[in-house]
């Protein structure tokens, strides 16, 4: 069915104004200009924005009046200019920000009710985020019916005319979002997380630069990149097929599943089921975990258990594993997510359930160690990469928020927090305790932040520093750990005392709060993610919001606690300044918040600058 031919329809008692002339698209815009907050929502050609066209702007102002503007019809250009200077609401801004940026349109702020229900809900995965789930919790009945009234193919949205049905569902996706906005800050204020919605509500923006700017690659580099990293698979799945010998028989089940399979040999090293297999056939015990969900000991060749097998098999098995997925992952993202200069990862805001941020489509996040993808992050002609990342930030957290005056001393002193906990446990000085004996502590504190049992704790000294260190040697450094910062110790002790009294829920210092935490661990672990998230949120925001101070950059990823920036060769050592002197500025106010000042602690950033971002990683200090 065609839409009516006049520009106002009727949609079960609420209008909505179809926009397809300039004269309808003058109403549209005194309207936005009216009104303080607009509801936004696009529908387009595609789902990869780099891709797509905009077709339909669907705005709802606060007034009340609903607009769907077809941009086949009528030029959106001066709309996208009074959107320009407008505080726009969208559901999953991430995807329909980028768009608007492309055309120019850079919004005065920008406000995601999916953001806001993910951070009122963090920590229950019971709880969905899709529109109509927010809606259900956040807006007037009436509108569930009409959001739950239509779906809509996306190939609609390429043709030349639409129907009512197709409009109807258009309008209703920007029709209860101011509604929605302002149910949610009610009671995310109610709940007391203002302060960390408003920053969230900031760092919207710096999501959307990173999406839409992409990183720069060079298609060739990475290219190369992935087929080295194939090779090496190829060559590892050989070894590990040599190990088995030419008289051990491969089960005809195993035969059978990798019989359309060119490249597995004799076994599928990606395969659970057959890498135990593999392993007991040369005679050699598979370490078993405790799994707790299922209540029993399951057989495992982890990496966190592989050097248990003192085999060859182990080092072979341990690099296969580490770039199994590697090669086709990121093959595809050069396929499916490059435009010819950028790869466009898919950044999500707040994934983990301490508000961490997670990238997909590639996983940069996930980046494997012992790859150069690093390498093909490449400037442009013209420009220099730099990456800053912060310093012990998860240590500093534990020492501002437990209050251990040791530790906040250690750090004001600027000395080093690792060889300052081993000489404090061991009682050797500090100036002779060695490299290895640093990296067991700062295996045992980041272990201890990551909320890591005394059992994990062991595995990773002695899969990564020594296997002959006793299981009891580390359970005592860890003890001791506790021993020796008593504040620090008490701390941890009243969350989980609060844990066992019931209590299943966490805060950060500024209020960030995560729900339904399963074990004493994460009752103090959470905390400290959660502020580290806080205080590099904070950070990146303030490098956006203050840009005009330094000049013109872009911030084209955000990895773990690394902000990496593209500026101009030219203004690429001033800039990496500024942006380190503004980063460590935002996170200590973050960390500083609760402690008398006194008692402040510095904040460190490392950075560097080069044409790649291994280049500038490397230099980075």
């Amino acid at each position: 069915m065609k839409p009516p031919a006049v520009a106002d329809i009727n949609l079960s008692g609420a209008f909505y104004f179809y926009v397809t002339d300039e004269a309808a698209r003058g109403r549209c815009i005194d309207s936005v200009k009216r009104s303080r907050m607009v509801g936004l929502d696009l529908e387009t050609t595609s789902l990869d924005w780099w891709n797509g066209r905009v077709r339909l702007i669907s705005l709802t102002t606060q007034s009340g009046e609903t607009w769907v503007v077809d941009a086949f019809k009528v030029d959106p250009a001066p709309l996208y200019k009074a959107l320009g200077r407008s505080h726009l609401v969208a559901h999953n801004a991430a995807f329909g920000i980028p768009y608007l940026l492309r055309c120019g349109c850079q919004p005065r702020k920008v406000s995601c009710t999916r953001v806001l229900s993910r951070l009122l809900h963090a920590g229950d995965d019971r709880v969905n985020h899709n529109l109509l789930d927010v809606a259900t919790r956040h807006a007037p009945k009436a509108a569930l019916e009409r959001l739950k009234a239509g779906v809509v193919d996306h190939e609609a949205w390429s043709r030349d005319t639409l129907s009512r049905e197709e409009l109807d569902y258009a309008a209703n996706d920007s029709r209860y979002l101011l509604d929605i906005y302002r149910d949610e800050l009610r009671v995310l204020g109610g709940a007391g997380l203002g302060e960390v919605a408003h920053l969230e509500e900031r760092f919207v923006s710096v999501v959307a630069e990173a999406a839409a700017t992409g990183m720069p690659v060079d298609p060739e580099r990475w290219g190369e990149v992935i087929e080295e990293s194939m090779q090496r698979k190829r060559e590892l799945a050989e070894q590990l097929d040599k190990l088995l010998g030419p008289e051990v028989e491969i089960p005809e089940k195993f035969q059978s599943a990798n019989a359309d399979r060119r490249d597995i040999g004799k076994v599928n090293w990606s395969s659970p089921e057959q890498k135990v297999w593999a392993v007991e056939t040369l005679g050699i015990d598979v370490p078993t975990r405790w799994d707790h969900k299922k209540g029993e000991e399951r057989k495992t060749l982890d990496k966190n258990h592989l050097h248990l097998l003192n085999h060859p098999i182990a080092d072979a098995l341990l690099e296969y594993q580490a770039i199994a997925n590697f090669p086709a992952t990121f093959a595809r993202a050069i396929v499916e997510r490059f435009d010819g200069a950028n790869v466009y990862p898919d950044w999500q805001q707040i994934q983990a359930r301490t508000g961490r941020m997670s990238c997909q489509n590639p996983p940069m996040h996930n980046m494997p160690k012992k790859t150069k993808l690093r390498e093909a992050v490449v400037a442009p002609e013209g420009y220099r990469v730099l990456a800053l990342d912060f310093s012990q930030i998860e240590p500093r957290v534990l020492a501002a928020i437990s209050g251990d005056r040791a530790l906040l001393r250690a750090f004001r002193k600027a000395i080093d927090v690792y060889s300052f906990v081993a000489s404090e446990v061991t009682q050797v000085p500090i100036e002779e305790v060695s490299d290895d004996l640093r990296k067991v502590f700062k295996t045992i504190v980041l272990g201890l932040i990551y909320g890591m049992s005394e059992y994990g704790l062991a595995l990773r000294v002695h899969r990564e520093i020594d296997p002959s260190i006793p299981t009891e040697q580390v359970v005592e450094y860890r003890d001791g750990f506790f021993a020796a910062f008593p504040e620090a110790s008490r701390w941890r002790e009243s969350l989980e005392r609060e844990f066992h009294n019931g209590s299943r829920e966490t805060r950060t210092i500024l209020g960030r709060r995560r729900k339904d935490v399963e074990n004493p661990r994460q009752r103090w672990n959470a905390p400290i993610q959660g502020t580290a998230t806080d205080a590099f949120k904070l950070a990146a925001v303030r490098l956006l919001e203050r840009r005009e101070e330094v000049g013109e950059f872009r911030i084209v990823a955000l990895i773990h606690d690394e902000v990496v920036i593209v500026a101009p060769e030219e203004k690429a050592d001033e800039v990496e300044e500024w942006a380190r002197n503004v980063m460590e500025e935002a996170a200590a106010e973050v960390l500083n918040k609760n402690l008398p000042k006194k008692l402040h602690i510095p904040i460190l950033v490392d950075s560097g600058s080069g044409q790649t971002l291994q280049e500038a990683t490397e230099n980075a200090g």
